[in-house]
């Protein structure tokens, strides 16, 4: 179906799930009367438009007048974009997605009336849709509406994908330079936070398609959250996830891989939901401390000085020593590409992450032989093919036959200590 069949039969939709409610609970009648049951509207954007409206004015009776054109207007273009979405396509999605994954939701008609989550996103859109049409003061009194209403702060400047959830919303944060991807679930209390205060910088993270975010995370700064990712509860994230991992922790670190293709749907927080093997081991160690001390008191991680206390790979880093001789570990991998300095840390942790697939810390010299390459390509963009062929030939551990021991001893003496 076209879009425009698609805003009518869920207009039809929630008109019939309303007038069954008209007829068995009758004190709602005043309210539906005023929203979805109007007469004056006869299409999806006006009942959206018109709900918000009423909810809106509950605390602002003297701007009655104001939000329902305000909404509509913003509601019923279709040029404006906000990722790769309008932004009736958008709140069309959100509307499934809440149905979809909230099992105490039933009906399309109690998320456009009572879910402030969706409520505050939705007019984080019309308030978008102002900002970059030249009314800045709109959508900046339109976002502190929706902050004052509903609890949920979001500057209009931040682009969010459709298929979104705010789940129950109630203290979510996105500053002005965040960007969400589609289909993603934030729980309450989440905040996407900048770092720093310079203007016209980029400072707010970056996440993915369909990312997991449990309640009372702090992601700050600018950085990358990739695709399926899992943030635990109460994590601070300082530093990029690579796709498909779970962070958890103070600061956060890596302890496994998501099993779910589509962890935002499925909403599964615990332990069981992720591939943990080797790290889990090294979890029961340390989940009371996020820095693991070492023998003479010093934190291991904090004597490497490619890695801090706030990277999230530092529990691979920390693996890397128990790891059997002539394996590859974080280090090793870390060791081969840091020879590039337009190599970062943030890559040189998600290529281990992609090439370590059953999380023991550590991955065969066959594997590493195997893929090494094709996960290095993958997450080291800077890097073509012929450098990473000339970096992982000075490797012995990759090469059959090394010809310079200085340039083993150098690359992988990690690896080799007796």
């Amino acid at each position: 179906m076209s879009n425009s069949d698609n805003f009518l039969s869920l207009f039809a939709q929630i008109r019939q799930e309303a007038l069954k409610v008209q007829k068995n609970e009758p004190a709602m009648n005043p309210i539906l009367q005023q929203t979805v049951l109007s007469p004056t509207v006869q299409t999806f954007q006006g009942i959206v438009a018109i709900t918000l409206s009423y909810q809106l004015q509950q605390d602002n009776k003297e701007a009655t007048s104001s939000f329902y054109p305000l909404l509509l207007k913003a509601l019923s273009c279709t040029s404006t974009r906000e990722g790769n979405h309008s932004l009736c396509q958008a709140v069309y999605k959100d509307i499934f997605a809440v149905i979809d994954r909230d099992p105490a939701c039933e009906t399309a008609l109690e998320v456009l009336l009572f879910f402030k989550g969706f409520a505050a996103l939705t007019l984080h859109r019309v308030a978008r849709y102002h900002y970059y049409s030249q009314s800045r003061f709109t959508a900046l009194w339109l976002q502190s509406l929706a902050s004052a209403t509903w609890g949920v702060d979001i500057h209009p400047a931040a682009t969010i994908g459709a298929g979104l959830m705010l789940d129950h919303g109630t203290g979510i944060v996105i500053g002005e330079t965040a960007v969400i991807g589609d289909g993603c679930t934030l729980l309450h209390g989440v905040t996407l936070g900048g770092n720093g205060k310079d203007h016209n910088v980029d400072r707010h993270p970056k996440v993915g398609d369909h990312v997991l975010i449990g309640a009372s995370a702090s992601l700050l700064g600018n950085i990358q959250i990739g695709d399926g990712c899992k943030i635990g509860a109460g994590s601070v994230v300082l530093s990029d996830v690579p796709a498909g991992a779970t962070a958890v922790g103070v600061p956060a670190k890596i302890i496994g891989h998501v099993k779910e293709k589509d962890p935002a749907a499925q909403l599964k927080h615990c332990f069981s939901s992720l591939n943990m093997r080797g790290l889990s081991s090294s979890m029961t160690s340390s989940m009371t401390s996020s820095i693991s001390p070492s023998k003479n008191g010093v934190s291991a991680t904090m004597k490497d000085p490619d890695h801090n206390c706030c990277d999230v790979f530092r529990e691979y880093v920390r693996l890397a020593e128990a790891a059997p001789r002539n394996t590859i570990t974080i280090k090793t991998l870390g060791d081969i590409l840091k020879q590039r300095k337009d190599v970062t840390r943030a890559e040189i942790g998600a290529a281990f992450f992609a090439l370590d697939t059953e999380n023991k810390g550590y991955v065969s010299r066959q594997t590493f032989i195997q893929r090494g390459k094709e996960c290095i390509q993958a997450n080291c963009r800077s890097l073509s093919s012929p450098i990473i062929e000339n970096l992982l030939n000075k490797c012995p551990l990759y090469n059959t036959l090394p010809n310079n021991p200085k340039t083993f001893q150098l690359v992988c003496s990690s690896e080799i200590e007796a």
